[in-house]
């Protein structure tokens, strides 16, 4: 059943049932009081006959006039009332009873010549031929009131459930591919809050999608380069027209190509590991993570282009040694890649419960346009560059994942032609200063 016709049928009902009600009520109230007021006419009827019969039989009584039920009878009828006197030893008391369309009221009667009962009668047929009059116009207006219900009912039901049926429309559209529908959103309300959210849910699917197309566009590039090298080195040497040294070229060139295809693998599966993974954390000190980055560039930090802060091992972090010491690798090998002469390593302890590392150079830079997606996986600046140096476009994109699984940030600054600075920010706080940072 469609949504409008829950809202409808229920209304419906509840407004058919309620005039049902209310009608009756008005009718029998209507009637009611109608009935009292013709009683209370016919009362005071009845006591000015019983009056003028009792001043007519006084009257005969003064004259000495014997009283007769037939001259009781006649001074009855010159009451121009419908009159029934009964003679009764026990008298009942006064009442006004309905039978069918008539009231008849009824009252004692003390006469000289015995006790009567008297009976007045009141033709109240009008009375039902009004009420009867008034039940038509009901009917009638009840029918014009029911169709005008069904209209205001359907028309309210449709109107909440619009909405709905557009953002149903909507979601089938993005289904089958139009990404760029979106909900109208008409109101401030729930339902028109409840579009406003659709549509910030299809931005956030249409922007993933195109990450994803992106990205598979770009891991298609990355493996279609070195197969093709790969491929036309091989089919070279498979020509035979290769002897000696050029033999050797060519099959390095293989190699390369085939270790840099590796190397993509094992990058995107630790990419994939680290947002399917809970990382177990512990409290590490930063010159220990200094120490193991700096493990890997013993050459550069000999020659004094690794410049380490002075408080380096002053404070604790809580993460994962192994993939925060391959992070701070990452970044110290973007820096020395950029044509860095001097690579400055700092630490810094924030408001006593964060700690701010940072990778800083004097290298050639990043331009404003291209920082914001250094951190996309196979995004490079400098695509010739990067692939010359082996890169696989996955690195600060797999740094940045790292720093999300320890619930950090990673941000960067920079400025073409003076250098770039990368910051991280991770849950710490203040450690003993005992331990120097020995230098690589």
């Amino acid at each position: 059943m469609k949504l409008y016709l829950r809202f409808f049928y229920p209304a419906l009902c509840v407004i058919t049932v309620s005039m049902t009600l209310l009608g009756g009520i008005l009718l029998a109230s209507s009637f009611h009081i109608q009935l009292e007021q013709e009683k209370r006419a016919l009362v005071r009827r009845t006591d000015l006959c019983a009056y003028g019969i009792e001043s007519a039989c006084a009257n005969y009584a003064l004259q000495n006039i014997e009283l007769s039920e037939e001259l009781l009878e006649e001074i009855a009828a010159q009451q121009d009332a419908q009159i029934v006197l009964r003679r009764a030893e026990r008298l009942p008391e006064r009442t006004v009873r309905l039978d069918g369309q008539s009231l008849y009221a009824q009252r004692p009667l003390d006469l000289p010549t015995g006790q009567y009962l008297l009976v007045v009668a009141s033709d109240i047929s009008n009375l039902f031929e009004h009420q009867s009059v008034l039940l038509q116009y009901y009917r009638a207006a009840y029918s014009v009131a029911i169709l005008l219900a069904v209209g205001a009912s359907y028309g309210i039901s449709r109107s909440l459930t619009r909405p709905l049926s557009e953002l149903t429309e909507v979601s089938r559209a993005l289904s089958a591919g139009q990404l760029d529908r979106r909900a109208i959103v008409q109101t401030k309300d729930e339902i028109g809050e409840l579009a406003r959210d659709f549509n910030q849910m299809a931005n956030a699917l249409s922007e993933q999608l195109e990450r994803q197309e992106h990205f598979i566009e770009s891991f298609t590039h990355e493996i279609k380069t070195p197969l093709t090298a790969m491929i036309g080195q091989a089919d070279i040497i498979r020509s035979g027209r290769l002897e000696g040294e050029e033999m050797q070229i060519a099959a390095h060139a293989i190699v390369g190509e085939g270790k840099r295809l590796n190397t993509l693998a094992e990058t995107m599966t630790e990419w994939i590991l680290l947002k399917r993974e809970d990382l177990p954390l512990a409290d590490l000190p930063v010159h220990q993570i200094f120490a193991d980055a700096l493990a890997s560039f013993p050459d550069e930090a000999r020659a004094g282009r690794l410049v380490l802060a002075a408080d380096a091992g002053c404070a604790l972090i809580q993460g994962n040694r192994a993939l925060l010491s391959a992070l701070l690798a990452n970044l110290i090998r973007n820096a020395l890649n950029a044509n860095a002469k001097n690579v400055r390593l700092g630490c810094k302890i924030i408001d006593g419960e964060r700690v701010r590392i940072s990778v800083a150079d004097d290298g050639i830079g990043i331009d404003a346009q291209s920082l914001p997606h250094i951190t996309e996986p196979f995004y490079r600046v400098d695509k010739a560059r990067s692939r010359s140096n082996g890169g696989a476009g996955f690195g600060l994109a797999l740094c940045a994942e790292i720093a999300t699984a320890h619930g950090g940030e990673l941000s960067f600054r920079s400025q073409p032609g003076k250098g770039t600075e990368a910051i991280l920010v991770l849950r710490g706080g203040e450690a003993e200063c005992s331990e120097e940072l020995d230098q690589p």
